[in-house]
């Protein structure tokens, strides 16, 4: 559909930047009535990516602190301080929901703003008119889109890395239902040395993992590649980084890998897989019926 103003003010500097601000008030009003489905895309993706580098940076500082408190006591008997490894652990745990719950938050602002950069007048009246021939929807679409990749790897990579210390630490906390709850704590520190040291390749597999599995699901949108990626291979190659160095103990860590993944591996994948799918039906349906305008170049 060619537009009357395109055709009319395709060489008239004057009249293109009469089109230019009738366009850009249209879209200021735009931005009133956006659709709460499609900010609520943006204001989730951004939600994630915060709770999920909380929960890569919570795990980075324990693992940190294990190497340097309680792994130089055990292997030269040289402690440089004493980390309470548990109490940072759960102190994580407790900071990833808030985390969240604030960049939620500071989505919304965030996003305001955002569309407000993009419906601006420049000295570029041509470039203003084509930037400004997308409906508000499409702009909070187009920032929407830009962070769909990243909204899927930051959490899965952070859950890769606290989800199976905190499986654990469940599991031992119910098994020493005897002691009180500050000497579990204190001993489980024990436990996160242990599995730092013996499935830490699994760990970092996992998240890497996380970030591949990330990047094939959006070219399986983008670029139809070989469509969506398997929830089930990210199990499968934990459980085999798992045998680095877990061989040598007998097969202990592995399987304890694998009894450990197939609680939260494939249902964590499958869980993200289809929040995509939903956030890009809602993409789909909130702009189909957004209005449009043919470029000038077009025109």
């Amino acid at each position: 559909m060619r537009t009357y103003e395109a055709l009319s003010y395709r060489d008239n500097e004057v009249g293109l930047r009469v089109y230019r601000d009738g366009l850009l008030q249209a879209r200021t009003e735009e931005i009133a009535t956006l659709p709460p489905l499609l900010t609520r895309v943006y204001v989730r993706r951004v939600s994630r990516i915060a709770a999920g580098g909380a929960a890569t940076i919570g795990f980075g500082a324990t693992a940190l602190a294990a190497l340097l408190g309680n792994g130089f006591k055990a292997a030269f008997d040289l402690s440089l301080f004493s980390a309470p490894l548990t109490l940072m652990l759960l102190l994580t745990l407790a900071a990833v929901p808030v985390v969240a719950l604030i960049a939620r938050t500071g989505a919304h602002v965030k996003l305001l703003s955002l569309v407000r950069r993009d419906l601006r007048r420049t000295n570029d009246t041509r470039a203003d008119v084509e930037r400004l021939e997308r409906s508000a929807a499409m702009i909070v679409a187009e920032h929407a889109d830009a962070l769909e990749t990243r909204s899927v790897a930051a959490p899965l990579v952070g859950w890769a890395l606290l989800a199976p210390l905190t499986l654990h630490f469940v599991v031992y906390a119910f098994m020493e239902n005897s002691h009180s709850f500050e000497r579990t704590v204190e001993d489980y520190d024990w436990w996160i040395c242990a599995s730092l040291l013996l499935t830490g390749v699994g760990h970092v597999t996992l998240a890497a993992l996380g970030v591949r599995f990330a990047q094939r699901l959006r070219a399986s949108f983008t670029m139809g590649d070989g469509g969506t990626p398997s929830v089930w291979a990210p199990l499968m190659w934990t459980v085999l980084a798992g045998c680095v160095p877990g061989v040598i103990l007998y097969l202990v860590p592995p399987v304890l890998v694998a009894a450990t993944g197939l609680v939260f591996i494939p249902a964590t994948f499958a869980a993200m897989r289809a929040r995509v799918h939903a956030e890009r039906g809602a993409i789909e349906a909130c702009t189909a019926d957004a209005p449009r305008v043919l470029s000038l170049e077009t025109a």
